[in-house]
């Protein structure tokens, strides 16, 4: 039988569609079930500085770098695998730098029925990545730094977005939807004079504008000048112009419309900065006449006889009733300690055991008519024998807007003191990689020119290897660990120890490391054996982080003493770690152990540390139902206070602290000391 095929005449040819391909700015390909390329265009080759024949029938592994092609070969099995399309951002990291493609694949049969192709298209998107990461990072940068100002951030912006284009210059222009016009904002133009200083819409342009992705006019601009609205959905805030000096081979509009995005974000929040300030220069305003009136109101008063606690309420103002809802008669049923608060009765109990004086004034909150109560200034004066008149003044809303801007001030320190945090935290992360990096560059420039290594040298730079990585594993064990805690899912691995034996073993074990840093540590126990349930990885952990913040604020030869004993009601076990180094005031040591507080003239950047290890031995100690504190009665250095209930788990032995080879403790005292670099 003859086989008939129904053939359908196009009006292109193949080599239409490769040249139209060639002339995609992206790679494309198409591959067998193996990996070997059956078409690549004529990018994808001149990326690896071939040509398209000398790729046709490889894999990847024949022509790409190794990382690159085993990426590539995992993304082709997974498509094969899943039979769908997958879109996927991929990191290829390189020798000399990583990479950053956006890369789409897609399975489909071979029109042989001989097995599937796989058929993908790529984009480096390294520079892109880049610049956004910049934008993005400039635009929070300033606000962290509480340094805000929208124009200087703007120019930076399109700074970098003209050298990513290649362009002449760029401008911003902002809009005034009441005017319907455009104004020049800021330019990367000196003298401004490539780009018109205002134009207008007509109210179709505007509807056109609203919708569309481009400006609809050319705004007095020449050739070669290109704009864009800056807006969200219909809200439009500016435009963006571009002009070239010579046309790119093709238009970077994801680039462009990702930065009108960034624009627009930073337009809104310069409007609403602005908008804030001015409800906030309002508030103060009205803050003021409120407080004007408010101490020009009459007082409300009232005039009583006064025996013991009971009192005969003889008159009382109307706006005294006002306030109180009460009339004579009623309150006259109610005990002068039924009026107040619980909480304030006691503080009459002590005026009136005092024996009442001519004058006294009183801060208090009484009860209303209808069961609540107000914040009430009290002044009363004894006219004769028992006979009083008293004079009251409502601060109920004073009171609360001042518990209001308490609750505020503190939020807004909170969150001052967590951009601190984060920002002190991203250059505990940065500085350990930084100089494995920089380590790593030096070696594979000394193993590349086949220099000799010096073995002190290079013991040198792996010591400084091993002490960076220890410190990123602090820093990410104490996060994981605060987060634990939070979360209340930190279990302890408590059982019966001697916790004498604990401390002593852990003194032991920094006693070499102390001596080659010149200081002195000293054990000091006025107890052989205190058995107590706890947790004794976690108590090592506690005092391995108060010896490392001793040590860095211990001068050399300088002593550090850790003791240990049993508080006078025998409930607590103390722990005492002290140095005669720099001193802790007061006020700083009620804030040491906040999650987000440092200590500036303690926790200075001779020190390195990202501040949160003593929040995390606060939470450890509280875990063990116990306290920690900053003792400042000591006449010279800092002395941390640890106590510790002493409890015993039931149906739970007396258990031996457990023997630790000793390159474990030094592995752990290491760690914990790694972000120590110099503490002469």
């Amino acid at each position: 039988m003859e086989n008939t095929h129904n053939t359908k005449h196009r009006e292109y040819t193949i080599e239409d569609l490769e040249e139209l391909l060639d002339k995609i700015p992206y790679e494309l390909w198409i591959k067998d079930e193996n990996g070997r390329h059956k078409y690549i265009n004529k990018i994808g080759a001149e990326r690896m500085g071939m040509k398209k024949e000398d790729i046709i029938g490889k894999t990847d592994f024949e022509f790409r770098p190794y990382n690159m092609a085993k990426s590539c070969a995992e993304g082709d099995q997974k498509v094969l695998n899943n039979d769908i399309g997958i879109l996927s951002e991929d990191k290829i990291e390189l020798e000399n730098n990583d990479k950053w493609y956006e890369v789409y694949k897609v399975s489909f049969e071979n029109s042989t029925k001989d097995g599937k192709l796989i058929g993908g298209v790529g984009k480096e998107i390294s520079v892109d990545k880049s610049l956004k990461d910049g934008m993005i990072s400039s635009f929070i940068s300033a606000i962290n730094n509480n340094e805000f100002d929208g124009q200087v951030v703007g120019l930076d912006i399109i700074d970098k977005l003209k050298d990513r284009l290649s362009a002449k210059d760029i401008a911003i222009y902002l809009y005034d939807s009441e005017k319907n016009l455009m104004t020049l904002d800021i330019t990367t133009c000196n003298d401004k004079s490539g780009f018109c200083d205002t134009y207008s819409f007509s109210e179709q342009e505007k509807i056109i504008l609203e919708y569309s992705r481009y400006i609809p006019v050319k705004l007095g601009l020449k050739d070669k000048k290109y704009a864009y609205p800056i807006k969200f959905k219909q809200h439009i805030l500016g435009a963006l112009a571009i002009s070239y000096d010579k046309m790119p081979r093709y238009i970077q509009e994801d680039i462009i419309k990702y930065t009108c995005t960034v624009m627009y974000i930073m337009l809104d929040n310069r409007q609403l900065s602005k908008a804030l300030n001015k409800e906030l220069i309002e508030k103060n305003s009205t803050q003021r006449i409120l407080k004007m009136v408010i101490n020009t109101v009459i007082d409300a008063y009232a005039i009583l006889k006064v025996r013991g606690y009971k009192a005969e309420w003889i008159d009382m103002s109307k706006r005294c009733t006002d306030i109180f809802g009460w009339v004579c008669e009623e309150v006259n049923e109610l005990t002068l300690l039924e009026l107040l608060h619980p909480d304030d009765s006691e503080k009459l109990k002590r005026i009136m055991g005092k024996g009442v004086q001519e004058y006294n004034n009183f801060m208090c909150r009484i009860l209303c008519r209808n069961n609540e109560y107000k914040y009430i200034d009290l002044n009363w004066s004894n006219l004769h024998d028992n006979l009083y008149i008293v004079t009251a003044r409502d601060i109920t809303n004073e009171t609360n807007l001042k518990k209001d801007k308490e609750n505020l001030e503190e939020a807004v320190e909170i969150e001052s003191l967590k951009t601190e945090f984060f920002a002190n935290l991203s250059h505990e992360f940065k500085t350990p990689l930084n100089i494995i990096l920089s380590t790593v560059q030096v070696l594979n420039y000394i193993i590349g020119n086949n220099e000799k290594f010096e073995a002190d040298k290079l013991k040198q730079y792996i010591n400084g290897i091993k002490q960076n990585s220890y410190r990123l594993l602090k820093l990410a064990d104490n996060m994981i660990d605060i987060t634990k805690i939070d979360g209340g899912y930190y279990e302890l691995q408590m059982d019966n120890y001697n916790i004498v034996e604990i401390v002593e073993n852990i003194v032991l074990s920094v006693a070499d490391y102390m001596k080659n840093n010149k200081r002195n540590i000293i054990f000091d126990t006025t107890e052989e054996e205190i058995i107590t349930a706890c947790d004794p990885e976690q108590i090592e952990r506690i005092i391995l982080n108060l010896l490392s913040n001793s040590l860095k604020f211990t001068s050399v030869n300088g002593n550090i003493v850790v003791g240990i004993s049993v508080s006078e009601d025998c409930r607590n076990v103390i722990i005492k770690v002290s140095n005669d180094g720099l001193p802790i005031d007061k006020n700083s040591a009620k804030k040491i152990f906040g999650r987000f507080t440092q200590i500036d003239n303690l926790l200075t950047r001779s020190n390195e540390g990202s501040g949160i290890g003593l929040s995390l031995v606060k939470s450890l100690v509280e875990i063990h139902k116990g306290k920690i504190y900053v003792n400042t009665e000591v006449s010279k250095g800092t002395e941390f206070c640890i106590e510790i209930p002493i409890r015993k788990l039931m149906n739970s032995p007396h258990s031996n602290v457990l023997d630790r080879n000793i390159n474990s403790r030094v592995q752990k005292y290491r760690v914990e000391f790694s972000d120590i670099y110099s503490v002469e």
